[in-house]
């Protein structure tokens, strides 16, 4: 057994110190991102079940009143038509919230269909055009890495349209080698190296964060002819992702 000088023993047990520590660090940082998550779901639930079913029924009223008063001829029945209006409005608004909260539910859809979802939304929204092509499909085991995996693709959608002025995107999933890779490409303004070195204005930091939650990489690359390949690659083809514990 070889013996190690004093200074070898202090590096040594430096290094292990050190590992400890950055071990330690990233399990707060998963930590913190999972309940973060959790009140999301909160607040998200409390919106739809609470808040929307309350809006839901104040329509129902307001509905009635303004049939009421068309039947009448009354004076106030085109008030009483917008009110139900507005009211519609705000529902829709409230559930698109609590949607944008907790986008994905594994009981009632896959991370595919919450992309699917995302585009759409993106189209609607922005008035942008968005393709998305899945070549093979993940199998996310737990509702927290489907949201980190959800995340992460949306952050790079909106920096795209935001930042970048993007009017095409392109989501894709496949298998690659050993990794499985979901990347969002756009034909918008590419990235600067300083820009994406500070990174806290597109939340580069959050979104890395993430993919290390899921054992996994980000990289963020400008394409050959203009634009910027935003890449989450996880390790195991065909492997449920999960989240170290």
């Amino acid at each position: 057994m070889t013996t190690l000088s004093p200074v070898e023993q202090r590096l040594a047990d430096s290094n292990l110190q050190l590992q400890d520590e950055i071990r330690r660090r990233r399990f707060l940082e998963r930590q913190v991102l999972s309940v973060a998550e959790n009140e999301k779901r909160r607040i998200s639930l409390d919106l739809h079940d609470g808040l929307g079913q309350h809006l839901t029924g104040l329509a129902f009223l307001a509905r009635a009143l303004a049939d009421e008063l068309g039947t009448e001829h009354h004076r106030l029945a085109a008030d009483a038509d917008w009110i139900v209006h507005l009211l519609n409005e705000s529902i829709s608004r409230t559930r698109a919230l609590a949607r944008g909260l907790w986008p994905v539910n594994l009981e009632r859809e896959s991370v595919v269909d919450s992309i699917r979802r995302l585009a759409e939304d993106l189209e609607s929204i922005y008035g942008v055009s968005c393709a998305v092509q899945v070549i093979d499909a993940p199998q996310v085991a737990s509702q927290v890495a489907a949201n980190h995996v959800y995340r992460i693709v949306q952050e790079a959608a909106n920096n795209a349209i935001k930042h970048g002025q993007a009017r095409r995107l392109t989501f894709r999933l496949e298998a690659v080698g050993e990794a499985f890779t979901i990347a969002v490409l756009n034909d918008g303004l590419a990235i600067e190296a300083a820009q994406l070195a500070r990174g806290r204005g597109l939340g580069v930091v959050g979104m890395r964060l993430r993919a290390e939650a899921l054992g996994g990489t980000l990289s963020i690359e400008p394409l050959p002819a203009g634009g910027t390949e935003v890449m989450l690659s996880l390790p195991g083809v065909g492997v449920e992702l999960r989240e170290e514990p």
